[in-house]
């Protein structure tokens, strides 16, 4: 079966959701379509570092993808386009409260 196009009439459905304020690693998730995105944001008063990897299961050097950030607060979305698996977050937060949810097309 062929995935329909991603496009701005797509509509998502939450994965999983990760909110903390330290560097953490997340449990495995599973992604069963082709392209998904990564729904961010993260907040603070005072000097801040944010950061994320995306690696698939198993994998701890090579990353799918990366998002970087020492601005006070950010938000924004990141599609990544690695098809199916198993995948996980590694997550390194400093002087910051993120919100990171995991979303599949429907």
């Amino acid at each position: 079966m062929t995935e329909p196009p991603i496009g701005p009439q797509t509509s998502w459905r939450e994965i999983a959701r990760f909110s903390g304020s330290f560097t953490a690693t997340t449990e495995p998730f599973l992604i069963t379509t082709r392209a998904w995105r990564i729904r961010w944001s993260y907040g603070t008063s005072q000097y801040s570092y944010f950061s994320f990897f995306v690696y698939r299961l198993g994998e701890t050097q090579v990353y799918v993808e990366m998002v970087s950030s020492t601005a006070q607060r950010g938000d924004s979305v990141t599609y990544i386009y690695q098809g199916q698996g198993h995948f996980y977050l590694r997550i390194l937060a400093a002087n910051v409260h993120y919100t990171i949810i995991i979303e599949a097309p429907n």
